[in-house]
């Protein structure tokens, strides 16, 4: 740019570029180098596309551009070398991506599993990672849970480990403790969380979904009534990263007694969905969350031979169908009922998809010396 140009004029503009150009910018100058890798500046970064994350069973990954016309061209992106063959994603936030592997160590003569978790943060973007390894010592019916997100305050990334203890006793009431500890980049250290944890007749399970500040999972709550009688109801889990706090979302009596396997949770335009399916009729109700926290129906699928794998930006669900023993991911849409089929090859295979994440373009990690470059 002209040097006529005022150097915050020059700020405004970059702000509005693409990742891959401001790369190539911090070659420019010193001046230049300084301002793209600021906090604030890549906190303030406008251009940011979103992306979707396709990952098969096989291993393999795929990505496509989320833009308005019909996505059709998907690329192989080059994965980080520490990213271990078994991973599977945690979630996705702000721009980055978390996987994690685990291998587990028996302990006979201590009665205890010692696991090692190895979680890889990643910008795809900007090809940086960062890994961070956890070790836990899990004892029978433990149950461990992994979450990740990015405050959108701080744009600080953090990675939660979850630890359930004496999962669903059989002769006694279910009495399971919560152990909850936070890592988060900045400081480099683990906390314990000792206040504002769930109850105890709480049971989380994987997927996570982050919106705005919230980290949401499908949750099965134990009552006991009058009589003595234990009952089961499903709830939603939801984790403030701003105010590390925990908070039982209820859900409509529909979907609070519905099967917990046949439920799943998603982002729609911005929005908690839960995804209710009825195994006897083929049928996706798809539900969303509003601001007060109350739940409305949106639209149903008939999809006996699919299942819905996430929503693009503009509400669309992605379905992944089988036909002839090859699974291919489709666009469904809900006002004709119609299905969008890909070109691209890469997007029919013979593994079936683990997930869909999507994911927009950042410049977090610009600048760390403890990020690895592929």
């Amino acid at each position: 740019m002209s040097d006529h140009i005022p150097f915050h004029i020059q700020a405004e503009i970059m702000k509005r570029l693409p990742v891959k150009s401001l790369i190539r910018f911090t070659c420019v100058s010193k001046a230049w180098k300084s301002l793209i890798e600021n906090s604030e500046f890549i906190a303030n970064h406008i251009f940011r596309p979103q992306h979707m994350l396709v990952t098969f069973k096989d291993q393999k990954i795929v990505s496509f551009v989320d833009e308005d016309t019909f996505p059709d061209q998907g690329l192989v992106p080059t994965l980080p070398r520490s990213l271990h063959q078994h991973s599977r994603i945690v979630g996705s936030s702000q721009g980055l991506l978390c996987f994690n592997a685990f291998t587990d160590s028996n302990q006979p003569n201590l009665g205890y599993i010692s696991r090692t978790y190895m979680t890889v943060i990643w910008n795809p973007s900007i090809r940086k990672s960062i890994v961070r390894n956890v070790s836990i010592e899990l004892y029978e019916n433990d149950e461990t849970i992994l979450g990740f997100g990015v405050c959108p305050l701080t744009y600080d990334p953090m990675i939660m480990v979850i630890t359930q203890f004496h999962k669903w006793p059989v002769k006694v009431g279910f009495t399971g403790l919560w152990d909850v500890k936070v890592y988060r980049l900045s400081s480099a250290k683990w906390k314990s969380l000792s206040r504002n944890l769930p109850s105890k007749s709480v049971r989380v399970q994987c997927p996570q979904v982050i919106v705005d500040r919230f980290i949401y999972w499908c949750a099965e709550q134990r009552l006991t009534i009058d009589n003595g009688i234990r009952r089961f109801h499903n709830v939603v889990m939801s984790f403030d990263m701003t105010n590390d706090s925990f908070k039982v979302v209820d859900l409509p009596k529909s979907l609070a007694c519905h099967p917990l396997k046949d439920l799943s949770i998603s982002k729609l335009k911005e929005s908690l969905a839960i995804l209710e399916y009825n195994i006897n009729t083929g049928v996706f109700d798809v539900w969303m969350m509003d601001v007060e926290r109350s739940f409305a129906k949106m639209f149903n699928i008939t999809a006996p031979h699919g299942s819905i794998m996430g929503f693009l930006k503009s509400g669309e669900p992605l379905m992944e169908v089988k036909v002839d023993d090859v699974f291919e991911l489709v666009v469904y849409k809900p006002y004709t009922r119609c299905l969008d089929h890909f070109t691209d090859l890469e997007f029919s295979r013979t593994s079936d998809m683990m997930s869909v994440n999507s994911y927009v373009e950042t410049l977090l990690f610009l600048g760390r010396c403890d990020c690895n470059d592929y």
